[in-house]
């Protein structure tokens, strides 16, 4: 009962640092990272000692870069991971194995034993993913030329650390134990993705079409959950990281329907536990070392820091056709590594590294990790610089800038759609019945599983801009949520709403709506128009009938509504 006492007492006293200091360095206009870097360390034990055990914090904090993984697969379909591959198997194996080499050389030629030579010279080759994708995610920049190069980068990275860590494990067997292992963990990792690829083929899509027809979203999001967690849990039981097996999972729903409302759903919880990573790094700063070491630890940093970013800008300049976003991707992987911590730890657990040598090596990652939104900073400046046009990677748009949103894809957002289709003009819809989206979807129609309501889908259904929005949704109460949802996010955008009756159509206007058509009225009018029509009314006589009837919002008609209406007993 007390471990669960402290445990939680941790929490709070997490919550409590985040609530007071996070605001403060918002108004200085620094990055939310920088914050819970901060936070970690007034709070940890290096600190104020407010929170003693850092190491059960850190394991609850790893879930954060599992959730983040898992979004920025959802950003990389597989089309788009295949766009990516040369900068994976080729930029990134350069990059680990010759910044690995260099630091290696230097750390040999300085006297340090072989076995930590090795250790250090990988661990530091790595870059932050955490860090350097949240940056790129919060900027918007994950998409940009040097966003992807640089996530390509990561993501051979993160696949380098399984090695790593094997590498650690095999260095004090024999050469029969050490082949056997190595087929053993490759065999294991083999099927855990597999296992991840066809789970995520012929599982996933099935389960959540399952789920959207239950229209529970509380049911949803525990879907979400499980996915992300069992598919992370999956590949650390294959000895991979539960970050790869995250991203796998959300590279294969990048391109369902379901795409857009899974990212905004899992949003708190990758916001807070990614903060608590961040945090977790600084409380495994030790300000100790820092004062008494000062000078060395702003040396070795600076070394670090230089060194990484020569190298990168030299081979990235082989991939790319500019040096400022050569060098811009350079700074922004310049930096130590979350994973760098776990392999530095792992070699103190197996005996393999001093254990002062190793929190050095760490305070010099973490310190590195601090500066990384000054480095991207600076490689944007640089960037700003080129007045030569740089080439961006090529692809299909999913859906046309300024496009209309509907909102609701039934009968009436689709008389909308076909008539935006007549003239050319380009459209997007959100709807959540599952079965009319995934029929829409395989005619090859725009139309996505999301809640109009919800700010975040709109923030993603509407990264290319949108010229107006069209609410269709036959709920009321989901039709004002959605109007107020859009007129928040774009105040000068023109929104069309349809309302059930004339009270409903004066809460659209109120929630935000430009212009409002009654459902009931203008059938009224249509029948009326229709049977104009058939007395033989002259066109232009009939058209300015109904034009008085439909002016000042229906007015007269609504009068004579009231008057033909019955009295009430």
């Amino acid at each position: 009962m007390m471990e669960h006492s402290t445990w939680l007492r941790d929490i709070l006293i997490f919550l409590t640092a985040a609530v007071v200091l996070l605001p403060i360095v918002q108004r200085l206009k620094s990055t939310s990272i920088i914050g819970f870097l901060v936070v970690g360390l007034i709070i940890g034990p290096y600190g104020f000692g407010l929170i003693q055990d850092s190491v059960s914090i850190h394991q609850l904090a790893e879930l954060g870069v599992v959730f983040l993984l898992f979004n920025i697969g959802l950003e990389l379909s597989l089309s788009r991971l295949k766009m990516l591959g040369k900068y994976v198997f080729g930029l990134g194996v350069l990059q680990v194995c010759f910044s690995a080499f260099v630091i290696d050389l230097l750390l040999w030629s300085a006297g340090v034993p072989i076995a930590m030579t090795l250790i250090i010279g990988g661990a530091l080759a790595l870059s932050s993913t955490a860090f350097v994708t949240e940056l790129l995610l919060e900027r918007n920049e994950l998409m940009s030329q040097h966003g992807r190069v640089a996530f390509a980068i990561l993501l051979l990275q993160d696949i380098a650390v399984v090695p790593m860590l094997m590498f650690q494990r095999l260095l004090n067997q024999t050469a029969d134990d050490m082949t056997g292992a190595f087929v053993t963990a490759a065999i294991s990792g083999v099927a855990a993705v597999v296992a991840i690829i066809v789970v995520g083929r012929f599982v996933l899509r099935p389960v959540f079409k399952l789920i959207a027809h239950t229209n529970n979203p509380d049911l949803f999001v525990a879907t979400i959950l499980l996915i992300v967690l069992g598919s992370g849990w999956i590949m650390q039981e294959g000895g991979l990281s539960m970050a790869m097996g995250a991203f796998l999972c959300g590279v294969l729903l990048a391109e369902s329907e379901f795409r857009h409302q899974i990212e905004v759903d899992i949003r708190p919880f990758k916001g807070l536990l990614l903060g608590l990573f961040f945090s977790s790094v600084g409380m495994s700063l030790d300000l100790s070392i820092v004062v008494t070491r000062w000078h060395e630890v702003i040396i070795l940093v600076t070394m670090l820091i230089v060194l990484k970013t020569f190298i990168l800008t030299l081979l990235t300049r082989l991939f790319l056709s500019s040096w400022t976003e050569s060098t811009r991707v350079a700074l922004l992987l310049s930096q130590g590594g979350e994973f760098g911590f776990v392999i530095l730890g792992s070699a103190v657990t197996l005996g393999l590294m001093d254990q002062i040598l190793a929190q050095l090596v760490m305070v010099i990652v973490g310190l590195s990790m601090a500066v990384t939104p000054l480095l991207a900073w600076i490689g944007t400046r640089i960037s700003s610089l080129s007045s030569v046009p740089l080439a961006e990677i090529q692809e299909g748009p999913e859906v046309e800038a300024n496009a209309v949103l509907i909102a609701g894809f039934g009968r009436v957002g689709q008389t909308v759609a076909k008539t935006l289709s007549e003239i050319g003009a380009p459209f997007i819809a959100l709807d959540l019945d599952h079965a009319r989206v995934e029929e829409c979807r395989n005619e090859g129609i725009p139309v996505f599983f999301g809640n109009a309501a919800k700010s975040g889908v709109l923030e993603r259904v509407t990264a290319h801009g949108i010229k107006a929005a069209v609410i269709a949704l036959d709920n009321e109460s989901h039709s004002n949520a959605a109007v107020r949802a859009l007129r928040n996010a774009f105040p000068e955008v023109p929104i069309i709403a349809r309302s059930k009756d004339l009270m409903h159509g004066r809460d659209l206007e109120s929630a935000g709506a430009n212009a409002v058509v009654p459902d009931i009225l203008e059938a009224s009018l249509r029948l009326g128009e229709l049977t104009l029509e058939a007395l033989g009314i002259p066109d232009d006589e009939s058209r300015e009938t109904l034009d008085q009837l439909r002016g000042n919002d229906y007015a007269l008609l609504a009068k004579l509504i009231r008057a033909s209406a019955p009295p009430s007993q």
